[in-house]
């Protein structure tokens, strides 16, 4: 593979928006050899997971970089809420979509977790490696290669790099979000987020983006 255009997929979450502010970081230091990136929005997990989607383009606007529809497919279904083979769907459609938007490489922005899981991790890898073979059958070498960058990252690693790139996360699908879903990713990330910076940082809390505030602030 050359270094042709890639596409994130994304959740509007906070590994999604690190891949999103890498990308974005590549084309500016590379143009001539990095066309933009495009993200694709997509979720599991149901009603739970709605704000997403304007999570996604709120990122996709900060990084000057556009979304991508999802590709349709009767051989395909839409990826359902739960159940073992909603990640295979999803990854499935991604690579027809990477196709259609004429992206060489997918960005499955997936990472550890709180702790790393090796027995996970590696059926991660795995996953995303045949998801490309599999495609490849279809496509050949119009096929997108697919990549994990966060996958071995623990939650710590992640907000590492949230914080050393300065990453305004108040742009992630959780920090408003009234469900308990938002509820629980919040206290999760806010935690890891905390312990990389040892709780300093600037930008607006939550509910209210127009003011001067923590970085990685007190949700309301």
């Amino acid at each position: 593979m050359g270094v042709g255009r890639s596409m994130i997929i994304s959740d509007g979450g906070t590994a999604a928006l690190l891949a999103a502010a890498a990308a974005a970081d590549r084309g500016a230091r590379s143009a001539a050899q990095h066309p933009p990136a495009v993200l694709w929005p997509f979720d599991i997990g149901g009603d739970t997971r709605v704000p997403s989607h304007g999570a996604v383009g709120r990122q996709a606007e900060l990084f000057g970089l556009s979304e991508v529809a999802p590709a349709e497919s009767p051989a395909i279904p839409a990826a359902p809420a739960r159940g073992p083979e909603a990640l295979s769907c999803m990854l499935l459609r991604a690579g027809y979509a990477a196709a259609a938007a004429g992206a060489e490489t997918v960005v499955w922005p997936v990472s550890a977790g709180p702790e790393l899981d090796l027995a996970l991790t590696a059926r991660a890898i795995d996953r995303a490696l045949l998801t490309s073979r599999l495609v490849a059958l279809d496509l050949g070498a119009a096929a997108p290669e697919f990549r994990t960058p966060y996958v071995d990252f623990t939650d710590a690693q992640v907000a590492d790099l949230v914080l050393d790139m300065d990453l305004p996360v108040w742009l992630c699908w959780w920090w408003e979000g009234g469900t308990s879903a938002a509820a629980a990713e919040r206290d999760r990330w806010m935690t890891a987020l905390r312990t990389a910076g040892g709780g300093a940082g600037g930008g607006p809390r939550a509910g209210d983006r127009d003011s001067a505030g923590p970085a990685v602030g007190e949700p309301d």
